[in-house]
This record gives structure tokens, sequence and C-alpha cells, in this order.
């Protein structure tokens, strides 16, 4: 599977919890007559998912990336709100922390993202497949001898006519799993897209 489509991204699937936690917390009878901050709220939460979504239909890192500071504005912007809504008493500490949490966690991942994507990209796996992005053939190759078993990927689920696997083939950069600095959540995406995968710390 190739991530084609921005749903298939884990830091847009946790931004669809977070906003549905945050509609069920506002539609409590208290907080549900605070349109005010209800809808603010709300429009926050909505404001990560849309950012990270038109973000990824960019066809640049650099736009992608814009975005998705946008998002993680929302994010704090998001935590600042539950402040007012435990102060006014419309959620208890456990729901503020419940909110709060998921949005820092949120922040994290996307802070993740930016970080990735603002590497070189001779530093990168290839590329998630969003529109309009630009392949670049001639790309040298970095291989795979030196990886430390426990941070070793293999490409899997993306072979040639003639059967090969496509790790040795440009645009398929297997640093970007020996670098310890690569956050956990870009390798988690690459590999739900089919692009990386584990092999035990015990393997050759």
């Amino acid at each position: 599977m190739k991530v084609s489509r921005f749903e298939d991204l884990e830091v847009w699937q946790h931004a669809r919890e977070l906003a549905r936690a945050i509609y069920r917390f506002t539609a409590t009878n208290s907080f549900s007559r605070d349109y005010g901050l209800r809808d603010q709220m709300r429009r926050a939460s909505v404001s990560i998912m849309a950012n990270i979504a038109e973000g990824f239909s960019r066809k640049g890192d650099r736009e992608f990336t814009q975005f998705l500071f946008v998002a993680k504005s929302s994010a704090a912007e998001l935590q600042s709100h539950a402040y007012v809504a435990l102060d006014q008493q419309y959620i208890s500490e456990p729901e503020f922390k419940s909110v709060y949490d998921m949005a820092e966690q949120e922040s994290k991942m996307l802070s993740n993202f930016i970080k990735y994507l603002s590497r070189p990209t001779t530093q990168q796996t290839q590329r998630l497949n969003r529109p309009n992005r630009l392949n670049r053939p001639n790309d040298p190759i970095d291989p795979m001898d030196s990886i430390d078993p426990r941070r070793r990927a293999l490409i899997t689920g993306i072979t040639g006519q003639d059967g090969s696997s496509l790790w040795t083939r440009p645009l398929l950069w297997p640093k970007v799993a020996a670098d310890p600095s690569t956050p956990e959540g870009v390798l988690v995406d690459l590999i739900r897209a089919g692009r990386l995968s584990w092999l035990p710390a015990d393997s050759g």
C-alpha cells in the first residue's frame, strides 16, 4: 500500500481522534451554551485535520511544512482554550488532562514530521506519494551494509517487473532507518505505507 491519501497518515488519524474528543466534550449542556468557546475549540481541532490534509495535497515539502506549522499552532490554541474550559468548570480535571495530552501528542507528531520533511532529499526515504511529486531518478543510493541491525529496515511490498526488491533502486533511502534521530512516528507511517519493514534485532 502506498501513502497516496492523507487519510493514511498516522498524524492525521490522531488529529481526527482529537477532533472527535473535542466535539464530545463541547456537546455537554453547560459547555454547549458557551457558543464562543465551544466554536473556537471545534474550529481549532478541525484546523489541525484540515491543514494536514491540505498540506499533503501540495506538490512540495516546503509548502507541506508550512501547513504543518499552522496545524501545530492550532494544537497550542486548543490547549489554551482547554484551560478556559477548565476554569469555567465546563470540563473536569481528568477531561482537561485528556484534551491537553492529546493535543500535546499531536503537536509532537507534527514536529517530528516537520523535522523529517526539512531534511535534505538525499537523507530521506522515498517521499510520500503526494500529487505532483517530482521524482529524482538520478539520486545516488546509500548502502545498507553499515546499518545497525536494531535499526535496519528493508523495503518490502514494492518490487520491479522482474520481482527484485526496489531497495537497491533510486529514491528508496534506507539511511532514514539507520539514523537514530529519525522520529519513530515517521518510520511508523513509512512502515504502514509498505515502504519499510523491521528486521529482528538478531537478523543478519
